[in-house]
């Protein structure tokens, strides 16, 4: 039977046979001997392929993926749209995509081809249709990555073809001009459109200078517009070359998403058969690793992590390199939590062009780079608990965290105030560094998504909130779900405007309290019978028959809520209508142990995770810090690792130790 994605967990490597042919078999068999199984290739190959339009030469890459099968490796090969050859430049420049100033991307590095061009996506196609009927169905193929980390380096594309597609997403969203002019008030300012012609791309204006954009701030509602019509550009552009390979292969497509606030990661993989990331993190702050993993846990797909270092990441400076021990923890992070894919960037360092000082498995030379040693590690990881991660899949967690893409792209356009002056703030910081230091563990739950698998959902600095979330939120909520609104959440329809009914729109008539105002300002207020700080885009809540859980004491709102609680149906509604730094964390302590929401440590960089299905259940215990932890054993078992049996309870992790347990 052919394996898929998620019939084992997958150890491998990023590989370019085109940059050394003649070591083909050589690179293979040190695969093996590292305990590898999983090769991945082609997403720079289109070149090598097609050295004019229309002129193949497969050779190389039907030597390199026979060799594969025959070592006993499987492959992920990639679509080299990510690597437009130079033919392409110089014959299709209307191809390449168009900076905010209107110069061209050239040639010399990647990812310059325009998703919106029409010739481009042909030829993307047309080089991925090739690839299909090549090696659509060879015994090697394990599946396929569209492109390479789509958006990665760069904001938008203001091309030609960019400009005629940006004026038909328009007239779909909104059927008329008129919409459009009700939807993002452009009475305001004088800013009303006579045609969906007529509505610019973003450039130089001269209001204001915030995060995002280039020159000036611009229309909010245009902003936003233009993240999540650059979000279903990508995304067409992706599932155009899915639909071509489907044509010729039945093996399952990917690809590797990296920049996940700039294309929509439920949007990208819907049509998608299994999701992926790439995750460049060091040991002080490994714990980042998690704001990716819990997005693809909240897909509800089988997922990999197809990029990381074996040492360290180096696209421009060489980044700090990863201790011995760290990389087995990293692998355990991503395997514990429901990864089935762990590979390495890349097998050998390149001797030319961009990122010669990035982290590879084996030097110019063909030594063994840093981290040699430390890929057989996480190797026998694989081997001896590889079969139990198999059968017995990751637990949800109790808690989700709204992925609020819309969200993403109002923040910081100028006209949501988030927090203390800094735009990124926001979700990112409160998220990553005060709930998951503390023990709770999260998953991503993206807007439309469902929220039933969880007991507790939380949807911070989440200014647009869609209608059909609401919907969405209210049968779970009266079923006995906990949701938890705020700080900065609800305060903006979907298309960046303030509601004309209520500070807090729709959401509103559920709350039990009225919203009487909004401002940004600094005061003072209790929390629990305590006094605490808050700061930033603050809303004064009037309690009806919501309770009370905390007031301001000083300012403007003194008297007045901005934290309450109210009942719905078996379930309840919290609103936190003000931020304060490093006051989420708190709060959500102070809401989720009465609950007995459980977690299983309190020490930054230390995580237990939960294993349970087909009749097993198991934990995983990682330290990823290097400092050491404690932690506490839900249930006894045996460590798959040393065979040991271990007590239920408290227990000390030392630096970068892993335990997989079954019960």
């Amino acid at each position: 039977m052919q394996p898929t994605p998620s019939s084992r967990l997958w150890h491998g490597v990023s590989w370019y046979p085109e940059l050394a042919p003649e070591r083909i078999d050589a690179d293979l068999e040190r695969m093996r001997e590292r305990g590898l199984s999983v090769v991945r290739l082609g997403d720079s190959c289109w070149s090598t392929l097609e050295p004019d339009e229309g002129h193949y030469d497969l050779t190389l890459y039907q030597q390199a993926i026979d060799r594969i099968a025959a070592h006993g490796l499987h492959a992920i090969l990639c679509s080299p749209s990510y690597t437009p050859p130079r033919w392409l430049a110089l014959r299709y420049p209307g191809a390449l995509r168009v900076d905010r100033d209107g110069q061209s991307h050239g040639h010399g590095g990647r990812g310059h081809g325009s998703y919106a061009s029409t010739r481009f996506r042909e030829l993307a196609c047309g080089i991925a249709t090739v690839m299909a009927q090549a090696w659509g169905r060879h015994p090697a193929l394990l599946g396929w990555q569209i492109d390479n980390e789509v958006n990665c380096h760069v904001d938008g594309d203001w091309s030609v073809e960019t400009r005629m597609a940006w004026g038909d997403w328009l007239r779909r969203r909104f059927g008329t001009i008129a919409a459009l002019n009700h939807a993002w008030q452009t009475r305001v300012w004088s800013l009303e459109y006579a045609s969906f012609a007529e509505v610019q791309m973003p450039g130089k204006n001269p209001f204001g200078h915030t995060t995002g954009t280039s020159g000036g701030t611009h229309h909010t509602g245009l902003m936003q517009a233009w993240g999540e019509f650059h979000s279903d550009l990508t995304v067409g552009f992706v599932e155009a070359q899915a639909a071509a390979l489907r044509v010729h292969s039945p093996a399952p497509i990917t690809h590797n998403h990296i920049q996940l606030e700039r294309t929509r990661s439920a949007d990208l993989f819907r049509r998608l058969d299994f999701a992926a990331t790439d995750s460049y993190w060091w040991a002080d702050v490994a714990s980042n690793h998690w704001h990716n993993i819990a997005i693809l846990r909240g897909l509800g797909k089988p997922w990999w992590l197809m990029e990381t270092s074996a040492n360290q990441s180096g696209g421009g400076t060489p980044g700090p390199l990863k201790p011995a021990g760290f990389l087995r923890a990293e692998a355990a992070l991503f395997y514990g939590a429901g990864g089935t894919g762990f590979l390495y960037w890349h097998w050998r360092q390149h001797r030319g062009g961009q990122e010669q000082g990035h982290g590879a498995l084996r030097t110019a030379w063909d030594l063994p780079a840093l981290g040699w040693d430390e890929v057989r590690r996480v190797s026998d990881l694989v081997e001896r608990c590889g079969d139990f991660l198999t059968s017995c899949p990751a637990a949800p967690a109790e808690i989700a965290v709204h992925d609020p893409f819309s969200s993403k792209q109002y923040i910081g356009r100028g006209g949501a105030p988030m927090g203390d002056g800094d735009a990124q703030w926001t979700y990112r910081r409160a998220i990553d560094q005060e709930l998951l230091p503390q023990g709770w563990l999260f998953d991503r739950l993206p807007e439309d998504g469902d929220p039933s698998p969880y007991r507790v959902v939380l949807s911070p600095w989440m200014p647009v909130l869609w209608p059909e979330t609401l919907e969405r939120m209210l049968p779970w909520v009266r079923a006995g779900g906990t949701w938890v609104v705020g700080p900065v959440s609800a305060i903006r329809d979907r298309h960046g405007s303030a509601p004309a009914d209520a500070g807090f729109g729709l959401l509103e008539a559920h709350l039990g309290a009225t919203c009487l105002w909004t401002a940004g300002m600094s005061a003072e207020g209790d929390l629990a019978g305590r006094p605490v700080k808050l700061s930033g885009f603050c809303a004064a809540l009037q309690a009806g028959t919501a309770e009370v859980l905390g007031r301001y004491t000083t300012g403007y709102g003194a008297g007045q809520a901005w934290l309450t609680r109210q009942r719905v149906g078996a379930g309840s509604i919290v609103m936190i209508a003000a931020p304060g730094k490093d006051l989420y964390g708190p709060v959500i302590e102070m809401l989720l142990e009465p609950l007995g929401v459980r977690r299983f440590t309190r020490t930054a960089g230390a995580v237990v995770l939960a294993r349970s299905g087909q009749g097993q259940r198991g934990w995983v215990l990682v330290e990823l810090h290097g400092t050491g932890a404690e932690v506490e054993l839900p249930d006894a078992g045996t460590d798959l690792l040393t065979g040991e049996v271990l007590p239920a309870g408290p227990r000390h992790l030392g630096p970068f130790e892993v335990r997989v347990v079954r019960c």
